[in-house]
């Protein structure tokens, strides 16, 4: 079949114009689309924050350490089911608390055994379900003025006195630091769910940079051998002789329900065991 070949220059000009073409066709579409994200992004980070609790003030400012205290956090973005954390005595760990009360503009929080007098300052934000976060603010701790004898200068502040009397072993009874039974007033907090890393607090008296924690735990933990359930010692961190820590990193089984705390000093004297509840939600194994 005879083809004009002037016909066939003209397509190919126009083919090959419009292939020089198509490139530039597609950087402009390009460019368009990422004019327009950029011009969305503001929109969607004003979104995404738009749920964010905020966190204005916290009353009172500050508090005295180890005593029972309520916080009033005022803000904005409170929501139903939002938490409390406050920082633990040791910097950047966080306690986890439930409000009492929780409206869109304030929280109401209490901290039956007060604060640790370690760190000056704690740090304290509100978390909301949805995982969104305020921004921190920071609470003062204020030590107790004590006199020459160790003992506090006010009389709120003083412990009230044991009604075993008749015990040697008082902490104001004896006159060896090393014969002090340790006593636990409050574990915090007293339940926590199985598999999961917590810190663990420990409240009392008696308490030394050398004193042991027990726990009821898995000797074997680790092994292929049977499950056997004994105290086992673990390392602790020291605040002061009212507070120690615990952390775990890999949390307990579920089974049994109940641990045994008990705090021991180098000189054998151990406090009477507090109960450590384990709630059955998870199925990993302590370590």
């Amino acid at each position: 079949m005879w083809r004009d070949p002037k016909a066939q220059a003209e397509r190919r000009e126009i083919r090959d114009l419009h292939l020089r073409k198509r490139p530039e066709v597609r950087r402009s579409e390009a460019r368009a689309l990422i004019v327009a994200l950029v011009a969305a992004l503001p929109v969607a980070s004003a979104a995404a924050g738009a749920d964010a609790p905020i966190l204005l003030t916290i009353d009172p400012a500050s508090v005295r350490a180890h005593r029972p205290t309520t916080l009033t956090l005022v803000g904005s973005g409170f929501q139903p089911g939002a938490s409390v954390l406050i920082e633990s005595g040791r910097s950047g760990k966080f306690l986890r608390y439930r409000p009492k009360k929780v409206e869109s503009d304030r929280c109401v929080v209490s901290v039956p055994s007060g604060l640790p007098a370690r760190p000056s300052e704690v740090a304290i934000f509100v978390e909301n379900p949805d995982g969104m976060k305020s921004d921190r603010l920071s609470l003062a701790v204020e030590l107790v003025p004590t006199g020459v004898d160790g003992t506090p200068e006010s009389a709120e502040d003083r412990p009230e006195p044991e009604n075993d009397s008749g015990s040697e072993n008082l902490v104001g009874a004896v006159t060896a630091p090393d014969r002090i039974v340790p006593t636990i007033r409050e574990l915090r907090p007293p339940a926590i769910r199985a598999g999961r890393p917590v810190i663990l607090e420990i409240l009392g008296s008696g308490f030394g940079e050398d004193s042991k924690v027990l726990v009821t735990a898995n000797i074997h933990a680790g092994t292929s051998r049977l499950p056997e359930y004994a105290p086992r010692p673990f390392p602790i961190y020291f605040i002061d002789a009212e507070l120690i820590e615990v952390e775990f990193d890999l949390g307990f089984y579920p089974i049994p329900g109940a641990r045994d705390v008990v705090v021991e000093n180098p000189s054998g004297g151990r406090s009477q065991p507090a109960i450590l509840e384990i709630l059955q939600d998870s199925t990993e194994q302590e370590d």
